[in-house]
Parts: C-alpha cells; sequence; structure tokens
C-alpha cells in the first residue's frame, strides 16, 4: 500500500471514528435505527403510490432488505 493509500484510508477511518461518536452523544444507536427503519417502511408501505412499488421490488426479500438497511 503507497503513502497516498494509508493516508486515505487514515483520513477516512478518522471520519467514520468522529461520526460514530457524534451519532452516540446525540443517542443514534442499533435500537434508534431499527426503530427508524421499521417505522419508514411501516409508513411507506400504506401509501397507495409507493407501497405495492417497495412491495413488489423487495416482494420475498424483505428480511434481506431490512437486515441491510438496518446495518447501512
Amino acid at each position: 500500500m503507497d503513502n497516498e493509500s494509508r493516508g486515505r484510508s487514515a483520513h477516512v477511518a478518522a471520519i467514520r471514528d468522529r461520526a460514530e461518536a457524534e451519532m452516540r452523544t446525540i443517542g443514534v444507536d442499533e435500537t434508534f435505527i431499527s426503530t427508524l427503519v421499521e417505522t419508514f417502511y411501516r409508513r411507506v408501505l400504506t401509501q397507495p403510490d409507493l407501497g405495492p412499488v417497495f412491495d413488489a421490488r423487495l416482494a420475498g426479500r424483505w428480511p434481506e432488505h431490512m437486515e441491510k438497511m438496518k446495518s447501512f
């Protein structure tokens, strides 16, 4: 790995560390994100225009999609 790549990796890690610290400070944790994702999709699915689009696109893949969104 060259110096530029190491520098970039260190910069990205520092940004990630700061973001995680800020999220902890304001109370964003796994439980918060899980609730946010569940609430978002529950509301989307009740919308007459959006619900069918999301449901058709994710048919049979909802559990995997929800897990992915919560880990994102």
